[in-house]
């Protein structure tokens, strides 16, 4: 077969002066060798490095196709997390509304209560005053008048004669002083 790649004698590293770069020169042994020999040995050795070329190559495309996977994975995943933010960001908005609602009626309601309060506090001031008003004036009035016993009075009705007492009515005709009026004003 051929001689492997790492026996091929190399020279050493010449600058091409057109293009300025260095170049790797080979001396290939030509006169030892055939022409077959060479180019059988050539083609063993672009095969190999064919062959190397296309596991790397393999290689790279399977790394790329797990990075694509992996992100495409990721990027799924993102888009599920993005899509439950977005939920969980409204139903929280939705509840932020109620609750703002909730505690503006609350408040509503301390305020009508606290008002309730102040005008409850404000009215029992008036009482108190009204009270002690009265309570200074109520010497001045003087007692209360006497009571008078009482008695039999007719409202009305028909009496029996024979079991009926005698009953002088006039005493109630007088009119008393200090009870009031009871003439229909017309």
């Amino acid at each position: 077969m051929g001689v492997p790649y790492d026996e091929v004698p190399c020279s050493v590293r010449r600058v091409d002066a057109r293009v300025g770069a260095e170049l790797l020169t080979m001396r290939l042994p030509w006169r030892r060798r055939s022409r077959s020999e060479m180019l059988q040995a050539l083609h063993v050795d672009v095969a190999s490095a064919r062959d190397e070329l296309r596991a790397t190559v393999v290689d790279a495309v399977a790394v790329a196709e797990g990075r694509l996977r992996k992100d495409l994975d990721l990027r799924d995943e993102m888009s599920q997390l993005v899509a439950r933010v977005d939920t969980a960001s409204a139903e929280l908005d939705d509840h932020e509304s109620d609750v703002l609602h909730a505690l503006t009626r609350v408040a509503e309601a301390y305020e009508l209560l606290a008002q309730r309060i102040d005008d409850d506090r404000e009215e029992r001031r008036m009482l108190i005053l009204a009270i002690e008003h009265l309570a200074a004036n109520v010497p001045a009035i003087g007692p209360p008048p006497p009571l008078r016993p009482a008695r039999d009075r007719v409202l009305g009705g028909t009496v029996d004669p024979a079991n009926a007492p005698q009953l002088d009515l006039t005493e109630d005709m007088q009119p008393d002083a200090s009870a009031p009026s009871r003439r229909r004003r017309s």
